[in-house]
């Protein structure tokens, strides 16, 4: 079982390097200009801004008293802003639903406000040329005695040139507010993160109903608790797989907030984004789905990435038993399934050729045939399931192992698990398992796929695992078999 410790000490190197995956705040976000600009590397309410301001926190040491407000002292600055995306930045995902438009992530937005005791013109240019006037409050001849604070404006990736006119209208004797200007920028990473269980984020999700989820724009928020910042700013949404091959075309809003937390109370598979302003940033894989080949659609770095919600604990034993031997050569279509008597000649003849992996693969096959012969009561291996599909007995066993009753076939030579051709006929009862028609339902986590000729476990995201040609593999199409079989205790 070689294989099976070989996916263990990768998965544990996989879930490292998603755990310790950082984008640093100066890979996405610069400025350069003048001493007009505040950073605030912490998004706070409105409320503490003004607190801030007003306490002269953020004071900046630019001003004259002007004794005559009607004739006011005019400075100009100027100051450039980049949010970017960073080097290492995920592919954006392309399926139905997402804009095109759309940043892709890790990268950068900003929160853009002004902090000032007098009046201010405010123009910014982006790097298309696209000039916005903010605000036109110069030379009005009035003190703004609380500062200003506007969130209005969420800046996405992207250059943009500051043209601020600062009029200074103190009266005399001055008021006791801010001695100056401050334009303050908030800059976000945004890289959507989702957790549940206080599990490492981002990687394989898969809760039972009724179990809760966190989402924040990066890990780093994720478990902040109390009120979430930027509730004005940012909605979470979710859309659930259908048997189409789509996800639903309809995207339910579920909170809102830099973070926040959401009850999965129905069962499927979800994808999650967030909505901030006019932009969507969806919830994209960190890594490619192993056992998976280069041709599978959604499987890879940059594809959105899916939690899967199972009905009960029981479900997901039997995904992680399934899940846990990807890449394993036991359940392969051309690995012989011998009795330890022809297995033994079998090696001491054809077997002195076979490659190291084919022989540890027939020493696991036989051994896991001893074991259903002895646990369960299979004693039918047909021409020693050599060259033979053997997705039906992957089934079985991974079934057996996680509690879930499967009642034998009789054969003219022995019992044996149902084959295809049984599992997909609506009028073959076996035991619990209930048939359902892919046309009247919605797919979820646990649940057995069948088409006419193949089965296999819908796993989190909608892959289907199963035994294949030469191992146990992953499938992603969203594309579903006509048949489900569920199981109903």
């Amino acid at each position: 079982m070689k294989s099976l410790l070989a996916f263990f000490l990768f998965y544990g190197l996989l879930l490292q390097e998603v755990s310790a995956q950082k984008i640093n705040l100066q890979e996405v976000f610069s400025y350069s200009g003048d001493n007009v600009v505040d950073v605030i590397e912490e998004v706070v309410t409105r409320e503490a801004i003004i607190e801030l301001a007003t306490q002269g926190i953020l004071v900046k040491s630019n001003s004259d008293i002007v004794k005559d407000p009607k004739k006011p002292k005019v400075i100009n600055y100027t100051t450039t802003i980049n949010f970017k995306e960073a080097k290492t930045s995920r592919l954006k995902p392309t399926r139905e639903g997402e804009p095109k438009d759309a940043a892709k992530q890790p990268c950068s937005i900003g929160l853009i406000s002004l902090v000032s005791d007098d009046g201010c013109n405010v123009t910014l240019e982006n790097n298309k040329g696209e000039k916005d006037t903010w605000l036109q409050e110069s030379k009005k001849g009035h003190d703004i005695s609380k500062g200003r604070r506007d969130y209005k404006k969420i800046l996405f990736p992207g250059n943009y040139k500051f043209e601020i006119e600062y009029s200074q209208t103190y009266y005399n004797p001055p008021p006791e507010d801010l001695d100056g200007i401050s334009l303050l920028i908030t800059p976000i990473i945004v890289d959507i993160s989702v957790r549940a269980n206080n599990q490492i984020p981002n990687g394989r999700i898969l809760i039972e109903k009724g179990q809760k989820i966190e989402m924040a724009l990066n890990a780093d928020w994720l478990g902040r608790g109390g009120k979430p910042a930027l509730e004005d700013q940012v909605i979470w949404e979710i859309n659930q797989l259908s048997c189409q091959g789509n996800f639903e075309t309809r995207w339910q809003e579920v909170g809102k907030g830099a973070w926040c937390e959401y009850r999965c109370n129905t069962p499927g598979i979800f994808r999650i984004r967030a909505r901030i302003g006019d932009k969507i940033f969806t919830y994209t894989r960190r890594f490619d789905e192993p056992h998976t080949d280069s041709t599978t659609k959604y499987a890879h770095i940059g594809d959105s990435a899916c939690i899967g919600v199972a009905e009960n604990k029981q479900e997901i034993q039997l995904l992680n038993i399934a899940y846990h031997l990807l890449g394993d050569p036991c359940y392969a279509y051309e690995t012989p399934w011998f009795n330890a008597r022809d297995l033994d000649i079998a090696l001491k003849g054809e077997g002195r050729y076979w490659t190291e992996t084919q022989r540890d693969a027939a020493i696991g096959a036989q051994k896991l045939r001893e074991s259903m012969e002895v646990k369960w009561g299979i004693t039918y291996f047909s021409n020693n399931l050599r060259n033979t599909p053997k997705c039906n007995y992957f089934l079985y066993y991974q079934c057996r192992q996680a509690g879930f009753n499967i009642p034998n076939k009789i054969h003219l030579q022995g019992f044996r698990p149902p084959v295809i051709a049984e599992w997909k006929n609506p009028s073959t009862k076996i035991g619990n398992w209930l048939w359902k028609s892919a046309g009247s339902t919605l797919p979820q986590p646990g649940w057995i796929a069948l088409d006419d000729e193949h089965c296999g476990f819908i796993d989190y995201d909608g892959g289907i695992i199963s035994g294949g040609t030469f191992d146990v593999n992953k499938k992603i199409t969203l594309n579903f078999p006509k048949y489900f079989r569920i199981y109903q205790p």
